[in-house]
């Protein structure tokens, strides 16, 4: 990554690699999805970090970051504690406005949960669905597949979920990918969804944002382009959506 700076080490916690560069206020945190680094927000980073401090990092197992010496699944509230804690010795400021994409979305909306007062915005970059992951008999999802990597619990997760206020209290905008997206996916890959059919995911995926941007009284953006990772094949819907918030 980027500008590394490594959280020094704690006790038997892995080492954190984050990254901070810019100036300004509030600070925009990027929470990568499963397996990914903030390096796949380049391009937003880039834009951003003209207006205001940006932040990334990598969990651990990916990248820059060591391996935990624990790899139990854990559920997104651990995650969200993780990210917390690395942001506190990054000395990161508060409130900071969080931009998670996939399962990072859920952790932001685990993070604004459990510390409300230090988020100044959320921006969910086409966030997972985790009952679709259950309903097709996923309950474990990989976080990447370096050694030292932590999987996703799934029923955790969705229990870490319940605990989240709607709507905030905070700006929420949410970014769902293109209609017709999952219709493009390999025969393998769609094999994962299964009994529902492609058409069944790709309608479900997108009531699931809707639903998500109602019942959190968000802005809802829907991509025109590309598929899942919006912020690289649509990379101005997130700018203009964290530009908002800045505002």
């Amino acid at each position: 990554m980027a500008d590394l700076k490594v959280v020094p080490e704690h006790g038997s916690e892995p080492v954190i690699a984050t990254e901070a560069r810019g100036q300004g206020q509030p600070p925009v945190v990027f929470i990568p999805g499963s397996g990914n680094t903030s390096d796949s927000f380049a391009v937003v980073m880039d834009e951003i970090e003209a207006f205001t401090q940006v932040v990334g990092y990598a969990r651990p197992g990916i990248g820059d970051t060591g391996p935990a010496p624990c790899t139990d699944p854990r559920g997104v509230a651990a995650a969200a504690v993780e990210l917390r804690v690395a942001l506190s010795r990054t000395e990161v400021s508060s409130p900071r406005i969080l931009v998670g994409h996939s399962f990072g979305a859920l952790i932001a909306l685990a993070y604004v949960a459990a510390w409300p007062e230090e988020v100044a915005g959320v921006v969910l970059d086409d966030a997972s669905d985790p009952q679709l992951f259950l309903d097709s008999g996923q309950s474990v999802i990989d976080d990447g597949d370096g050694p030292g990597s932590i999987p996703f619990d799934v029923v955790a997760t969705v229990q870490d979920l319940d605990d989240v206020p709607l709507p905030l209290e905070v700006p929420v905008t949410v970014v769902a990918s293109r209609p017709g997206r999952w219709l493009e996916i390999s025969p393998e890959q769609a094999q994962r969804w299964e009994p529902h059919t492609l058409a069944q995911v790709d309608a479900l995926w997108q009531d699931y944002q809707k639903d998500l941007a109602e019942r959190l009284d968000a802005d809802l953006v829907v991509a025109e382009v590309g598929g899942h990772y919006v912020h690289q094949d649509q990379p101005e819907l997130v700018s203009a959506a964290i530009k908002r918030m800045l505002a």
